[in-house]
């Protein structure tokens, strides 16, 4: 399934970022059908997408003049007529706005900035939160995909179930809320920055 994957590794973590984005793609394109781009900044940050190939044909991450703000894009705008893509309008929007740029957008879609002036990734979903986007602190790293099989990848994500989450599921039929039925992975609501 198409969608975002990355990681942001804590200070004086050795880790193989390359390895886990790896790792992270193969559990969400596991025949190597769909596109995958990919992004290891630094040695802290990694991200990348899944995608069909057929929105957003832009490579990807998409970077300011400066290279100094990258952006991850899944999805769609429905109101960009502005000539450039998606993607780039975006980061237009974040060089005004700032992480209010997502109060402009209205489309289905999830993505990540990183900002690397301040050593911050942000992570955002649409207002209805159509494209799920999970993540997972797990002391060591931040992690975030568009699946939970992906973020069960990395060694360190804590596999415990949520038991009251898959009560909830028994009893209501879906999951509420943000948890999900592990413990330590949380879905990013709709309309919200991460």
């Amino acid at each position: 399934m198409s969608g975002l994957f990355g990681t942001v590794v804590k200070k004086g973590i050795q880790k193989d970022i390359g390895l886990m984005l790896d790792d992270m793609a193969k559990a969400m394109n596991p025949n190597g059908q769909y596109v995958v781009d990919k992004i290891v900044d630094q040695e802290q940050y990694g991200a990348g997408r899944v995608s069909l190939g057929v929105l957003n044909k832009i490579e990807q991450p998409v970077y300011n003049q400066e290279r100094t703000v990258s952006l991850i894009f899944h999805g769609e705008l429905y109101k960009n007529n502005t000539g450039v893509s998606d993607p780039e309008y975006i980061l237009n929007r974040y060089a005004i706005d700032g992480i209010r740029c997502v109060n402009e957008l209205d489309g289905i879609f999830h993505f990540a900035i990183f900002d690397s002036r301040d050593q911050v990734v942000h992570l955002f979903s649409d207002r209805f939160g159509l494209y799920p986007l999970y993540y997972a602190d797990t002391g060591k790293s931040f992690n975030f995909a568009g699946e939970v099989k992906a973020l069960l990848q990395c060694n360190s994500s804590d596999r415990m179930p949520d038991y009251a989450s898959i009560g909830d599921f028994f009893h209501f039929g879906h999951v509420l809320g943000h948890k999900t039925l592990f413990r330590n992975i949380s879905l990013l609501p709709p309309a919200a920055v991460l």
